[in-house]
């Protein structure tokens, strides 16, 4: 698996440094913007599948989340903001936050 991991973010990386020299800033621009956007709606479901599992626990006032909810907690999740109306309480929902925090800081950085 490590290997696996090793070689995909070696050909990312190829792969993104050879382009970036073909990409002007409005491109990168937009590249950024529709990554932001396919990361929110994915995560954005996965919370919301996830809630609905009992060992899953992200908390808003004792209800399941529905995908509006689901998709406010992912966009204040990736631009790392935190209200704290809704939370992960468990630790696997907490890692799934940081996960999805990670993956908005490789996007911003790169």
């Amino acid at each position: 698996m490590g290997l696996f991991l090793a070689n995909t973010a070696a050909n990312f990386d190829e792969y993104f440094n050879s382009a970036q020299s073909s990409f002007s800033y409005a491109d990168k621009f937009k590249l950024k913007i529709y990554l932001f956007l396919i990361t929110i709606i994915i995560f954005a479901f996965i919370f919301m599948q996830l809630d609905h599992e009992s060992d899953w626990n992200i908390a808003i006032d004792d209800e399941k989340m529905s995908f509006r909810n689901s998709f406010h907690f992912s966009i204040v999740t990736l631009a790392t903001v935190g209200y704290g109306d809704i939370y992960p309480v468990s630790t696997r929902a907490r890692l799934l936050a940081y996960l999805e925090i990670f993956i908005g800081f490789l996007i911003a950085i790169f």
